[in-house]
């Protein structure tokens, strides 16, 4: 009878009990966290970025949020010239945009990030903050407002083969049937202007091409977008759009778009707190009456110019015979403003002041005197508190004054 062998089974080694092993699971690396003093849920992954939002973002005002309120035009039949051309180039679906709430500290650090690029025919975005990634081409944007993505460029680049080099202004004004007065630069005035022309001067000059201040006078710029919407002129406004976010951004120009950019990150998964937004006000919304009351007041004081000029700048007091709610309202918003320029300078100090004191290896590092030297109490000096004072004074004063506008220049 045969014998039978009994086969020895050989088990493996359960992984935990090799040597150097854990039973618990391994752990994914820690992604670095460099967050903003004032704001711990916007966050950067690299501390060059930190550096940049705070040195250069942080205090850069964000162009006033507008919204032409589209319910209340279309109950006039005035504006529906206007409309319809908005309608056809999918503009409309992008100067109505309305959030009721906007995240200026997530809005500023999508701009510090902000990277331009074109992968052939199209312009991309890209920009990496608090763990997202964001990134928005010039078709995705076309398509998400129903706007072509076909069409030219806008731009004022010297070049024999551009329609726009040169572009001659009088057929903007031939294009609206309007003739326009001139200021003393030689430019031209909204005063004047129809109510349907004055909502294509708003949506160009507070949206499409949103700025701060020198709004009562058309900027050339103001009038190529207003002749490409009237003619109509086939124009990739996704591009058009990318291509400005970017010129504001390296120009150190007011930052454009916050509905835009908000609606942008809600669709891209960004959520807020209350704590974070900033609630919209009448003054956010075009309605009918913006652009009727200016027939019935001179334009040099009309209280439709609401942005307040960088208090930088500095002028004397000039309040041209009347103070307007929306200047009020500014000025209000401008010492708001200030307040909150000394927390960040503060918050900025704290995070320079953490840097020296870091610990390197084992040994804490010592600064010098002269490191240290910044956050020392020197006193009140008088020229500080002069300058103060006259930064102060001037907020209305800079409100009423016309901010000279330079022309779009394309890199």
């Amino acid at each position: 009878m045969a014998s039978r062998t009994k086969r020895k089974t050989v088990r493996q080694p359960d992984s935990s009990s090799l040597p150097g092993s854990s039973s618990q699971p391994q752990s994914t690396p820690e992604v670095p966290r460099f967050v903003y003093p004032l704001n711990p849920r916007v966050y950067f992954e690299d501390e060059a970025d930190l550096k940049t939002f705070l040195e250069r973002f942080v205090r850069r005002k964000i162009v006033t949020p507008r919204y032409v309120d589209l319910v209340e035009f279309e109950r006039n039949q005035d504006f529906e010239s206007v409309l319809s051309k908005l309608r056809s180039s999918g503009l409309l679906n992008v100067v109505t945009i309305r959030e009721t709430q906007v995240p200026f500290d997530y809005i500023k650090a999508f701009y510090a990030s902000l990277i331009f690029k074109r992968r052939g025919s199209q312009f991309v975005v890209m920009a990496k903050f608090c763990g997202k990634e964001v990134v928005v081409t010039s078709s995705e944007l076309n398509s998400m407002f129903g706007m072509s993505n076909s069409g030219g460029e806008i731009t004022t680049v010297n070049n024999d083969q551009n329609p726009w080099y040169d572009f001659d202004e009088r057929k903007c004004w031939e294009a609206m049937d309007f003739t326009p007065q001139f200021n003393s630069s030689k430019r031209p005035m909204v005063s004047g202007m129809t109510p349907p022309q004055r909502l294509l001067q708003y949506i160009c000059s507070y949206i499409l091409r949103g700025r701060v201040g020198n709004h009562p006078q058309m900027s050339k710029d103001d009038s190529m977008l207003i002749y490409a919407i009237l003619k109509p002129v086939p124009i990739n406004w996704g591009k058009f759009i990318l291509t400005y976010m970017n010129f504001c951004r390296t120009k150190k120009r007011a930052l454009p778009y916050p509905l835009l950019v908000t609606h942008i990150l809600k669709h891209k998964g960004f959520e807020f707190t209350n704590a974070e937004m900033t609630i919209d006000t009448p003054f956010w919304r075009i309605r009918v009456e913006t652009v009727t009351r200016a027939q019935n007041v001179n334009d040099d004081s009309s209280d439709d110019d609401d942005d307040v000029v960088a208090p930088t700048q500095k002028r004397p007091i000039s309040y041209r015979g009347r103070v307007s709610l929306p200047m009020l309202y500014d000025a209000m918003q401008g010492l708001q403003t200030s307040l909150d320029n000394l927390k960040i300078q503060q918050a900025i100090h704290g995070y320079n002041l953490n840097q020296l004191l870091v610990k390197s290896g084992e040994h804490w590092v010592v600064p010098s005197l002269d490191a240290l030297e910044p956050y020392m109490y020197h006193g009140s000096s008088s020229s500080q508190d002069t300058s103060i004072h006259q930064e102060t004074q001037g907020i209305v004063a800079d409100d009423a004054a016309d901010d000279e506008e330079d022309e779009m220049d394309e890199e």
